[in-house]
């Protein structure tokens, strides 16, 4: 790919023609791969770019994900793919890096996501429809130093999404680093921080599950322009944290943080 040629209809062509023959996989070589619209990733098939792949959302892009796992069938055990590998560049616009709407047994590794000012991933959807295991691990969440996360935004959103692990992840830029929305998920060495012209940090983790563990995690400095804000916001019960840190520097404002509250429920 150049960048610029928009290839979303050869996306489709090809996973369509995929699905069809039965063929569960697409790798990608090196190249800037932009597109105009979502990429609608079937269900049963992977995707894995070459390093220096990268797949961009075109300015204008008409879409609120970049990339789109197509919704697996509820209550069949099937192998639901991966993603790994490359990047996914939003173009600095207010889009979801890759939507993983209900999934299971399925792999998000090794990828970059970058400059998508909604959401780095979001596994879940507001209908809540039931998953499990959708893993993610080796995966940096990023936003452009100098450029502005979209209000709400959150890094990584786990919603109705169960029995899943993150592992070795890094947030940066987002407003919520990482929101758990379900239950039973375990999230380890998961490092979430801002810098003052992303906007506010008002929560490095959402812990808004029930049953959740956190190990190893580190809420780096959280800010709201001298408003509270939170290390871990623990929302539900029955939540562990382990070898845990919140750390406070000059991004911070004094007496303004709080490394973990504890709400009523």
């Amino acid at each position: 790919g150049d960048g610029v040629t928009d290839n979303a209809d050869r996306f489709a062509k090809v996973f369509a023609r995929l699905t069809r023959d039965g063929v569960n996989g697409l790798r990608l070589e090196a190249g800037v791969y932009g597109v105009s619209r979502t990429i609608e990733l079937p269900t049963l098939v992977s995707l894995h770019q070459d390093p220096g792949a990268c797949i961009r959302a075109l300015p204008g892009f008409a879409g609120d994900a970049v990339l789109r796992k197509q919704r697996g069938v509820i209550g069949v055990h099937n192998w639901n793919g991966r993603i790994s590998g490359g990047m996914i560049d939003g173009g600095r616009q207010n889009v979801t890096g890759i939507h993983v709407p209900g999934a299971c047994r399925m792999d998000i590794t090794d990828i970059e996501i970058v400059d998508c000012l909604a959401k780095g991933i979001y596994v879940g959807s507001p209908d809540k429809t039931w998953g499990y295991e959708v893993n993610v691990r080796s995966v940096r969440c990023a936003i452009d130093l100098e450029t502005a996360h979209a209000p709400g935004s959150i890094g990584l959103h786990y919603e109705q999404i169960t029995d899943s692990n993150v592992c070795q992840v890094v947030i940066i830029g987002y407003e919520t680093g990482v929101a758990s929305e379900s239950a039973a998920n375990e999230f380890c060495q998961v490092h979430v921080w801002s810098v003052t012209a992303h906007g506010p940090l008002k929560r490095n983790f959402f812990c808004n599950g029930w049953g959740d563990s956190y190990m190893q995690c580190y809420a780096d400095a959280p800010f709201d322009n001298g408003n509270e804000c939170y290390g871990f916001l623990v929302a539900k019960p029955f939540n562990r944290f382990v070898n845990c840190r919140v750390y406070s520097n000059s991004y911070t404002f004094d007496k303004t943080v709080i490394g973990f509250q504890i709400g009523d429920g």
